[in-house]
């Protein structure tokens, strides 16, 4: 759903359902932002979050749900702009 909206809105959006995946097309291909869910596994979510820095990758986020948050902790000290 949010990469659909995001297209209707005029941005491109690329899909990782792994890590693995996520790493490829950071190597590939020059983004904006990482979102990430934290649907991954929570160490996944991490390292994607420091490898998008390494890239070059301005801004993350990472998606949360109420109950999460509160496990998660600071986005800033995972290296995460939001939640």
């Amino acid at each position: 759903y949010l990469a659909r909206t995001l297209e209707e809105a005029g941005a491109e959006a690329w899909l990782a359902a792994t890590l693995d995946r996520a790493l490829n097309l950071a190597e590939d291909r020059a983004f904006d932002v990482l979102i990430a869910d934290h649907g991954l596994p929570d160490a996944d979510v991490r390292m994607a979050s420091r490898e998008a820095r390494r890239h070059g990758i301005g801004r993350s986020i990472v998606l949360l749900s109420p109950f999460e948050r509160r496990d998660f902790g600071s986005p800033s000290a995972a290296g995460f702009d939001a939640y």
